[in-house]
């Protein structure tokens, strides 16, 4: 994507344009030749942070000749992270009702045994989750199935997988 900014004083100043609104603004310069109070700009995407950590920003700074985005990765504070910690139980909480709800249909609709037997196995593990870790949280996993709809047990041992060397 082609930007191009405004600098004013030095500075970067106000957001990026677009290079085709750019031209169409300002259809007298030459953007391969920016007079002093214009230059490109790079777009940099908001990096990916840990659980407890934030991207604040961005900042537009120079970077040789051009301006690009800057971002400040920063640990939470305490209260940052009791309130994410609220909103990850909320969350995980919400899950494991909506885990819970699909096994009881499971159990309450299923003809096979087995099937009713590991979904109440499954269950029970829900009913006597607690979430000790938000940030990591262990949901018990989902009965599976294997390819002919025959229940894969979650502790049952499973075939190595086919590997092409």
């Amino acid at each position: 994507m082609e930007l191009f900014i405004k600098i004013l004083n030095g500075q970067p100043f106000e957001h990026p344009i677009l290079g085709d609104n750019f031209r169409q603004a300002f259809p007298h310069i030459d953007v391969n030749n920016l007079p002093p109070d214009f230059a490109k700009f790079i777009r940099v995407d908001e990096p990916i942070v840990g659980v407890y950590q934030i991207a604040d920003g961005p900042t537009y700074e120079w970077d040789n000749n051009v301006v690009k985005d800057v971002w400040t990765i920063r640990e939470m504070t305490e209260e940052e992270k009791e309130n994410k910690n609220i909103i990850l139980t909320t969350t995980i909480l919400e899950r494991i009702e909506t885990l819970k709800d699909i096994s009881r249909s499971i159990i309450n609709n299923a003809e096979n045994t087995l099937l009713v037997e590991e979904f109440t196995k499954y269950l029970n593990l829900l009913d006597h989750y607690k979430v000790l870790d938000p940030s990591n949280p262990q949901i018990p996993i989902l009965p599976k199935f294997d390819e002919n709809g025959n229940l894969l047990s979650n502790n049952s041992q499973g075939n190595p997988p086919n590997v092409v060397g």
